[in-house]
């Protein structure tokens, strides 16, 4: 990644004389958009991972599966029904389908 240091030895690069105008806007933007991106994600926490925390991240198959098939079961154990069912439907824009019942 691109730091206000790496920018500024760019600039000082002999060699830099050599890039073109539009490769620097293009870094330039590119650092921006990349401070920003990490901004956000510390503010919303987005590299949390429960499961990296108690150490079991690398047991997806064993831990991760079985936990969102759970909470999607409308007869799940957590008693809140089709609740997250229809809201991971709705979040990936999907039409609930009718139970082959």
């Amino acid at each position: 990644m691109n730091t206000p240091q790496s920018m500024d030895i760019l600039h000082h690069h002999p060699l830099s004389t050599d890039v073109s105008p539009r490769i620097l806007e293009l870094l330039r933007f590119t650092e921006t958009h990349n401070r920003h991106r990490e901004a956000m994600s510390r503010a919303t926490g987005e590299q949390f991972n429960m499961f990296r925390v108690l150490g079991v991240g690398h047991l997806e198959v064993k831990t991760h599966s079985p936990i969102l098939a759970e909470l999607l079961n409308p007869k799940g154990k957590h008693g809140q029904g089709d609740v997250f069912l229809s809201l991971f439907l709705y979040r990936f824009e999907m039409d609930p389908v009718s139970p082959l019942d």
